[in-house]
This record gives structure tokens, C-alpha cells and sequence, in this order.
């Protein structure tokens, strides 16, 4: 805004009466100029900061927003936290249930706290079990949501296992990929297809998988999001479907929030989530955001090279008189 404003000025000072007289002016408001906008520029860059820290980025249109909160864990998270968190909540009497409670018809008591858990496998399906585990546990049941055609991972050798907790009271769910296709009713159904042949029945629920930052998150994605689901809301019994928590169900997310997959954090809301008796809050995770501690690092050798920018700029430090490297 303020560069655009100085910019008539040095064209009007380039004009023949004034060209000598101005051209001093001229390159003071043109050095002007571009200083102001490089502020622009980070303005901007602060004003996009400031979407990613102080703006919900859930996929889950309920969720609460994190970093204004303060912000108490960066990924990796302690597994360690999620247990405590499971701890705290049965010591105050909350009461865990699965979507298969939650779409079975019977009503909430309107005195009780209740919390829904779902885990999201975007990536890593083998570390689900460090939440099973603990779940199982504490009896503790929850939703496992997978994506099923193959793109971010293989789920055959995993499917053994989740059948095993399926069986045990977990609920397999679809982690749905449909909204950007083309046609994503014939999306839908191929992913419903496919996991029944995984698992031998269709999926209860899904949920909507939200891509990650740009070019793969369309500028509209909020917009292809919500009409994909107003027009799956009126079709759900002829796809399987018992429900969706992006359609129903769930009065409020808390969740290891993140920006387009690359990294997560928990805030406060973690530790102590708003609650309203007769609702359900759902806590939803990613488990490749989580790990045992303490962390012992694994570098595949693949990875111990350098981003080439960094590469390139030790390479040239080892130059430098005086440097040994």
C-alpha cells in the first residue's frame, strides 16, 4: 500500500522539467520505495505467522484454537502426556465411548462428561499401538481412522492388527480422501470398496482427511470440504455409513493441531479441555507426531545429508581461512 503510493511520485518526477532538478528524489523515493516494500512483504510474512499461531488450522470446524492458549507441548510429543491426560479424565469420572456408542441410538446423560478418542493414521500406522496399548490399559476404548488407497501407506500388513482391535471394542473408521476427486461420490465408494475388502465389512464412519498446505490444499478447500459433506450427509445410509463426527455428533475438538502435516502442538485445552456435561468432546490425534520418551533418534542414511542450501554454505564456511571444517 505505501509503495504503491510513492511510485506516481517518481514517475512524475521523471517527467523533462523536473528530471535534473529530481534526480536526487528520484532515486531517494525509489530506495523509499523498495524499503517499503520489503516492510510490506513482512508484514505480510507476520500476517501469515499469525493465521498459522492464532488461528484454528483443525480440520474439525469445532475445534478449539491452541497456540492463543499456550502452547504446552512442539512434536514429538511424550506419549506419557497422553496417558496422564487419560489418567486425569477417569479420576474425574468421564466417561470414553467410540463412535459405535456414540451413532447406536442411545441417549447421553445429560449430567456426564464424555470424550470421544480418535487417531487419524495420515502416516506411521505402526505407531498406533503406542495408544492402544495405553488404552487398553486403562480399558479404554477408540476410533482408528485409515486411509485406505495406498498413497501415504501400505495398510496390509497392518490390517492383521487392526482387525485384533476391532474385536476388542476399537472402531475402524475411513480417513476419506474424496472430497477433491472429480466425481467424489465414485471416489467414496471405491474407498468404501476397498476397505471392506481389507476388513471384511464396510467402515461405520468416516472422516474427511484434510491435505496438507499448498499446492495439494486448494485455496478453497474449506468450500470443497463443506459441500462435499452437505451432499454425503443426505446420502450416508447408502454408502454403509452410521455417521461422521464432521456431520454429527461432536460438540467440540481439542487435538495435536498442526500446519499441513510437517509438525504439531498441544495447548493448554490438553491439559484442561472445556467441558459441557451431556456433550461429547472430541480429542483427536496423529500418531506420527508421537513417540516414546526419552527419544532415541534414528537418522535414516538417506537423511544425513544437508538440505543442498546448507550443504552448499558449509562447503564454502570450510573455505574460509581459518576454518577446519
Amino acid at each position: 500500500m505505501l509503495s504503491a503510493l510513492v511510485k506516481p511520485i517518481i514517475r512524475f518526477l521523471k517527467l523533462g522539467p523536473f528530471r535534473r532538478l529530481g534526480g536526487r528524489m528520484v532515486h531517494f523515493a525509489a530506495r523509499l520505495s523498495e524499503s517499503l516494500g520489503v516492510i510490506e512483504d513482512a508484514r505480510a510474512g507476520l500476517e501469515k505467522v499469525n493465521v498459522i499461531f492464532e488461528c484454528d488450522q483443525s480440520n474439525e470446524p469445532q475445534a478449539a484454537c491452541g497456540p492463543k492458549e499456550g502452547i504446552i507441548s512442539i512434536s514429538p510429543h511424550n506419549i506419557r502426556i497422553y496417558e496422564l491426560f487419560l489418567r486425569e479424565q477417569l479420576s474425574r469420572g468421564t466417561v470414553f465411548i467410540t463412535s459405535k456408542d456414540l451413532y447406536g441410538g442411545q441417549p447421553l446423560d445429560p449430567d456426564t462428561r464424555y470424550v470421544l478418542l480418535r487417531h487419524d493414521i495420515d502416516y506411521a500406522p505402526e505407531k498406533i499401538h503406542q495408544f492402544t496399548k495405553l488404552e487398553e490399559a486403562w480399558n479404554v476404548r477408540s476410533d482408528i481412522h485409515v486411509i485406505v488407497d495406498g498413497s501415504s501407506y501400505d495398510l496390509e500388513p497392518y490390517v492383521r492388527l487392526l482387525i485384533s482391535l476391532k474385536e476388542k471394542g476399537f472402531v475402524i473408521g475411513l480417513h476419506t480422501l474424496a472430497p477433491l476427486a472429480g466425481d467424489f461420490f465414485a471416489a467414496l465408494r471405491k474407498e468404501t470398496e476397498t476397505f471392506e475388502g481389507l476388513f471384511a465389512c464396510p467402515p461405520d464412519v468416516f472422516s474427511v482427511h484434510g491435505p496438507p498446505g499448498p499446492p495439494q490444499r486448494p485455496e478453497n478447500w474449506e468450500d470443497i470440504r463443506a459441500h462435499f459433506l452437505k451432499k454425503i450427509a443426505a446420502r450416508l445410509p447408502s454408502f454403509g455409513f452410521k455417521g461422521s463426527h464432521n456431520i454429527s455428533g461432536i460438540e467440540r475438538w481439542i487435538e495435536d493441531a498442526g500446519r499441513g502435516g510437517e509438525f504439531s502442538y498441544l495447548p493448554e485445552s490438553w491439559l484442561y479441555p472445556p467441558f459441557q456435561a451431556g456433550k461429547v468432546l472430541g480429542v483427536l490425534t496423529h500418531p506420527c507426531h508421537w513417540t516414546e520418551w526419552p527419544i532415541a533418534w534414528s537418522v535414516p542414511p538417506e537423511m544425513m545429508t544437508e538440505h543442498p542450501v546448507v550443504d552448499e554454505f558449509f562447503r564454502k564456511a570450510r573455505a574460509w581461512p581459518g576454518e577446519d571444517g
